[in-house]
């Protein structure tokens, strides 16, 4: 019976084991459906087939919301609008009075069931800002990222200003003086990052992550850094906490810069065929879908028009 017990126990453990990334390899296509080809339904089951895999990450369910507002389906797009409210990491208000998704969510302005909801939405965000006040952990993680960025900005922009009429040997010193300082602000973060996970809160009024903003930081990792801290970045890629298209960007700043890998997001413009393939085969290698990893910014840029799918693909 205690063999039994044990097997259950670690069956159970693998059946629930946090793994982000199948989930990210279909959202990967879902968005590029939703938001290139404009096919919303074939970018509705996409999501719901990642929304069956792991607890969905609250902008997909705004993703979900643009799915049914490009199919006409009033009461799911508010469900999922209301649905991507709900967290203080995300604001779907920014979103849909974007320029962008403006267009989108034109038709539904003068329905009462939408005029509705974005005040439902408004009161709770009012409630969000609240809690920033007041919620000890939320000021927490919003001192944590602002923390990491203004000395990081900080630093270097100290140690590099007035460098107009100094010699290039004197140029160099305080580069590696910028360097290095940058060496002890990764260890403080990651050292962060190692007993808390990536930041999760977004900054009021941005639509930059907490996974966006560290990554800032780490695109200059030294090989040796790079090396030591790749478990812990795949772990937090895993969990969820750190976005594909980010660990992707470290991933290449990395290799084209220390090991001279030339077939990298950065070098597409002069990419040729064994190039592309090169880097699919690269991303393939971290279980990642596709090169350009999902990116919105990425994909509407139309970058990955010259890439194939190497994940799932619904027909």
């Amino acid at each position: 019976m205690k063999n039994i017990l044990i097997i259950f126990m670690l069956f159970s453990g693998s059946l629930f084991a946090q793994n982000y990334i199948p989930y990210y390899n279909i959202t990967n296509e879902a968005v590029y459906r939703l938001m290139i080809t404009k096919e919303y339904e074939k970018a509705e089951k996409l999501y719901l087939e990642a929304f069956k895999l792991e607890k969905p990450l609250i902008s997909d369910y705004y993703q979900m919301a643009r799915c049914y507002a490009g199919k006409g389906d009033t009461i799911n797009m508010i469900k999922y609008l209301k649905l991507s409210s709900t967290e203080v990491s995300f604001n779907p208000l920014l979103f849909v009075n974007s320029k962008r998704d403006s267009v989108l969510f034109y038709k539904y302005k003068q329905q009462q069931s939408f005029i509705a909801c974005m005040k439902e939405i408004e009161k709770t965000n009012e409630n969000h800002k609240t809690a920033l006040k007041t919620d000890k952990e939320l000021k927490i993680k919003k001192d944590t990222i602002a923390y990491f960025l203004r000395v990081f900005q900080q630093s270097r922009k100290n140690i590099l200003k007035n460098m107009t009429d100094l010699t290039r040997e004197q140029k160099d010193s305080l580069r590696k003086l910028a360097d290095a300082s940058d060496v002890v602000l990764r260890k403080s973060l990651l050292e962060y990052v190692e007993k808390n996970g990536f930041p999760e809160y977004t900054a009021p009024g941005s639509m930059l992550s907490g996974s966006d903003f560290v990554s800032i930081l780490l695109i200059s990792m030294t090989e040796e850094e790079f090396d030591k801290y790749n478990p812990l970045m795949q772990r937090e890629l895993k969990k969820g906490n750190l976005m594909p298209y980010d660990y992707g960007y470290i991933i290449d700043k990395v290799q084209s810069r220390t090991r001279g890998n030339k077939c990298s997001y950065f070098s597409v413009n002069n990419m040729n065929k064994d190039c592309w393939n090169q880097s699919i085969e690269e991303r393939k290698k971290i279980g990642l879908s596709i090169y350009l990893d999902g990116s919105s910014q990425n994909i509407l840029k139309g970058n990955n028009k010259k890439l194939p799918w190497v994940g799932t693909l619904v027909n």
